[in-house]
């Protein structure tokens, strides 16, 4: 009987430890989801000022995130985020994030692109405030496309 009660503890603790692993590598994997909340969108065409309401979007290290920030007459604006650890040579500089962005802008038919990148570093605030513009050229006739919005994530 007492080899039975030695089994039955080391079985006890190997389940703890493997407990303990699932644990800690979800809690690993759960840092790598940044929440970025946009607020205050604002598009602004030849056909007037549109403003749009909050969203929340949770951002994933290594996984670009499509948004829709705003469609209707005719004009349609989305952007893929991603986000990623920013390295530098600098250690006061480490620990900060990046936020790769591709704006997808459609008006009338026809598509814009624009690519930018976000860097905030450990002491920033993590908040921004974003604009872009899109111009589309039909011969004489130009027509522009803006889109503004507020950008926050939290410590």
């Amino acid at each position: 009987m007492p080899k039975f009660e030695v089994k039955s503890t080391a079985m006890i603790k190997r389940i703890i430890f493997l407990f303990i692993g699932v644990l800690l590598t979800s809690v690993c994997f759960a840092q790598d989801d940044i929440a970025l909340s946009i607020d205050n969108i604002s598009v602004k065409t030849q056909d007037g000022v549109f403003s749009g309401g909050s969203q929340i979007v949770t951002l994933r290290k290594k996984k670009t995130v499509p948004v829709l920030l705003y469609n209707g007459t005719g004009t349609s604006i989305s952007v893929k985020m991603r986000i990623r650890p920013y390295v530098s040579s600098n250690q006061h500089k480490d620990g900060g994030i990046q936020i790769r962005m591709n704006y997808f802008c459609t008006h009338n038919g026809r598509t814009r692109k624009v690519k930018t990148t976000r860097v905030f570093f450990a002491e920033s605030s993590r908040q921004f405030q974003e604009e872009q513009t899109f111009i589309f050229d039909h011969g004489l006739r130009n027509s522009r496309v803006d889109v503004s919005y507020m950008g926050s994530m939290p410590r």
